[in-house]
């Protein structure tokens, strides 16, 4: 079973909101739950996103693709988080990635236009949720000008590096776990797979970092 009152405690969209309060709220917002299976599209690219998703349970992640079909991993989102936000903010709604279910997920939905809508849900509630969505788009304006920033570096190695530079000053230490597998991690830099595991034992070599599946220490 799916705790919809938990998973809407935990996830930052509806913070500041009185957890006495989330259980009519989550009844307000009329939210559907959605069974995604490994591998399965939420939405796919191209589709109009009129409703938000929080990830109950599982991850889920967003990816472009070229024209020759190369995946181009935008972002991997896990348990609590909100996603869809920036597409149904936008005018058109046109959402331009494929999110598809990295392992079996749960996924609330909620319908937008019952937050964009005065009168649906208590405005004290619905102001504090229109402000908490400034700062998730916010947030994901960072997240997009750190994703340039490891775009505009021409190597592999210095591409890897910038990555985990950035990790490390998020965490505040050198040695942290990234949420990518070798694969996901390949698909976020935009880097072939081999290439990049090859570059990974060099620079463990050379004694720049250490690594061992998903956890890295910056030397």
């Amino acid at each position: 079973m799916c705790d919809i009152k938990k998973v809407l405690g935990r996830a930052r969209l509806f913070s500041e909101i009185e957890e006495e309060d989330l259980e009519d709220l989550a009844l307000d917002l009329n939210i559907h739950l959605r069974y995604i299976q490994k591998g399965e599209c939420w939405v796919s690219a191209g589709e109009q996103l009129k409703q938000i998703g929080i990830i109950a349970k599982g991850s889920l992640i967003l990816s472009l693709f070229t024209v020759r079909g190369d995946e181009h991993l935008v972002q991997k989102l896990k348990e609590h988080s909100v996603v869809g936000i920036d597409v149904v903010s936008t005018k058109s709604k046109s959402n331009p990635y494929d999110i598809r279910a990295a392992e079996d997920t749960i996924v609330l939905e909620i319908d937008w236009k019952r937050i964009e809508t005065a009168g649906a849900i208590k405005e004290r509630h619905r102001l504090q949720i229109l402000h908490n969505a400034m700062v998730l788009i916010s947030h994901e304006n960072m997240r997009k000008t750190y994703k340039l920033e490891i775009l505009m570096q021409k190597g592999i190695r210095d591409r890897v590096m910038t990555y985990l530079k950035i990790q490390e000053k998020k965490k505040g230490k050198s040695t942290f776990t990234i949420p990518y597998s070798r694969d996901e991690l390949a698909a976020y830099l935009c880097v072939n797979r081999s290439a990049l595991s090859h570059e990974l034992s060099q620079m463990e070599k050379d004694d720049i970092i250490k690594y061992k599946r998903n956890e890295f220490t910056i030397l």
